[in-house]
């Protein structure tokens, strides 16, 4: 470019000031080249005015890779410099994709437009003043470490020297779409580059709306037991923390909620951020066809292992459902059923998860059906009475523990048109059985066992309940659910132990 300037000196040895001096310069069609930066500055005329402790620069008609920018500085008080000025244009946001670190090849698109302006002295950045906006539009953000690109993300920002104000983030990405709108306070000068002070920790309030939003495909590190095994992974290809280090309180309200694979509905529910935990509080929503409500933390500050608590509560919760997603015993039982309990864990991976879980809770059913349930029907086999594909249960309530991978039930009552059930045990996450029990049979079955003849009739008699003139039939189940082993149990029965004992069993088992 050309340069024209003109400057003046004076000097006075007496004078306490000895070196005076001003001036200004101007610089017409400047082109500046920058190794490694994407795209070229340039501005029809750049003004510097000068006088002592004291410069001032002025950019007029500017462009940084093609883009419109303008702006001024002025710098004064060498000594303890201050500084001021402002800046407005737009920008692509490929410029910065050379600060992005290497790891997963992270690229970002998109425009943005700006007008910010500042004050304050450099060495207390604490007192720094910004003001002014940011809009980014048409924004895109890949990079092999994210579990699915961000298609789309657009953002609007006022900035206020104690508070940025978020107008507008949506942020959309292949299986997700949501929208935050907020403040965030004391934003400075905690997130200046390079400030290494104590500063005071932002803090958010915002409000979260969506209308899909699958936590287990965006955010697989946050879903227990979900995506690759982290242990596994090289340090520096893990996924970064799904949140900065801020605090904040918020609501969100979700028309679609996927987290380990069940679909909510209409959840809403308040959010609180404080060292690096998640409180999610006062959610509610419906998920199978029923209503959940609850609570749940996510304690993130040891993030190579991560710790879970929460509570819940479903009403009419569909029992076929819920068992098809967390069991390998879906499309047996079929009813509405009430649930309540509360859990903790912690970990990323599977086992940890499984092996550190502990959860109680309750569950009841007024009225179920089973279908083609195998375990009853081969029981029935066994003790040669008839059965029928599909059973009608009712009044079945339990409470049951999950610890050291098995899910335990108390003992837990319901009749059916077999009998009145008691049974208790454990399944385990294997799906291996422990469980025992007594059917009292109905009076209907009770008539055809006894009718029979031989080895069976004589085995109801010695199991008949004296109270009830029904017979009461006490069993185990063992083994892998595939194939349990189904036995009588004649522990408790002392008439047995002592005229039959293990002659009897072995008769029942062949």
């Amino acid at each position: 470019g050309e340069l024209e300037f003109n400057a003046a000196l004076k000097y006075n040895a007496k004078a306490k000031e000895k070196i005076k001096y001003s001036g200004n310069a101007e610089l017409y069609k400047l082109k500046l080249n920058i190794d490694n930066l994407k795209g070229d500055f340039a501005a029809e005329q750049v003004k510097i005015d000068f006088v002592n402790d004291n410069v001032g620069l002025n950019i007029i008609g500017g462009f940084f890779d093609g883009n419109p920018i303008s702006g001024s500085v002025e710098v004064s008080n060498f000594d303890n410099m201050s500084i001021s000025g402002k800046i407005n244009g737009t920008a692509e946001l490929t410029m910065l994709n050379r600060f992005l670190p290497d790891i997963g090849k992270p690229e970002l698109t998109g425009q943005a437009s700006f007008n910010l302006s500042g004050s304050g002295r450099m060495e207390d950045l604490a007192q720094f003043k910004v003001n002014g906006n940011l809009q980014i539009k048409n924004g895109k953000y890949t990079a092999e470490t994210l579990p699915e690109p961000i298609e789309f993300f657009e953002l609007s920002l006022n900035i206020e020297p104690k508070k940025i104000v978020i107008n507008n983030l949506s942020v959309k990405s292949t299986s997700s779409q949501f929208s935050l709108k907020g403040s965030l306070s004391d934003p400075f000068p905690y997130f200046l580059p390079g400030y290494e002070g104590e500063a005071k920790k932002p803090s958010i309030d915002f409000k979260l709306t969506s209308k899909r939003f699958d936590t287990d495909k965006l955010f697989p590190e946050v879903v227990p037991g979900s995506g690759s095994n982290l242990a596994e992974m090289p340090i520096d290809s893990l996924p970064p923390l799904p949140i900065p280090d801020i605090n904040g309180t918020g609501t969100a309200e979700i028309e679609t909620l996927i987290y380990s694979d069940v679909e909510f509905t209409n959840i809403k529910c308040d959010v609180s951020i404080k060292d690096r935990k998640i409180f999610v509080t006062n959610a509610r929503g419906n998920a199978y066809t029923g209503q959940v409500t609850g609570k749940m933390s996510m304690d993130l500050s040891d993030f190579e292992n991560p710790s879970y608590n929460g509570e819940f509560t479903g009403t009419q919760i569909e029992a076929n459902d819920f068992l098809s997603r967390f069991t390998k015993y879906g499309g047996h039982l079929y009813g509405k059923t009430n649930m309540t309990g509360g859990f903790s864990a912690s970990g990323w991976d599977p086992e940890p998860i499984i092996n550190s879980l502990d959860m109680s809770g309750k569950a009841d059913f007024k009225e179920a059906k089973l279908i083609n349930f195998d375990l009853i029907k081969k029981m029935a086999d066994q003790l040669k009475f008839k059965t029928f594909d599909e059973e009608i249960i009712r009044d079945l309530n339990s409470t049951y523990h999950v610890k050291n991978g098995r899910i335990a039930f108390d003992k837990f009552n319901f009749g059916s048109s077999l009998g009145d059930w008691v049974v208790g045990g454990s399944v385990g996450f294997d799906g291996t059985l422990d469980y025992s029990g007594t059917i009292l049979l109905s009076e209907k079955v009770t008539k055809e066992l006894l009718s029979q003849s031989g080895l069976v009739s004589g085995l109801a008699g010695l199991l008949k309940d004296k109270s009830s003139n029904r017979v009461k039939v006490p069993f185990k189940l063992s083994g892998p659910f595939s194939k349990p082993n189904i036995s009588l149990d004649l522990s408790s029965n002392d008439v047995i132990k002592e005229n039959i004992g293990d002659a009897i069993k072995g008769l029942f088992g062949k």
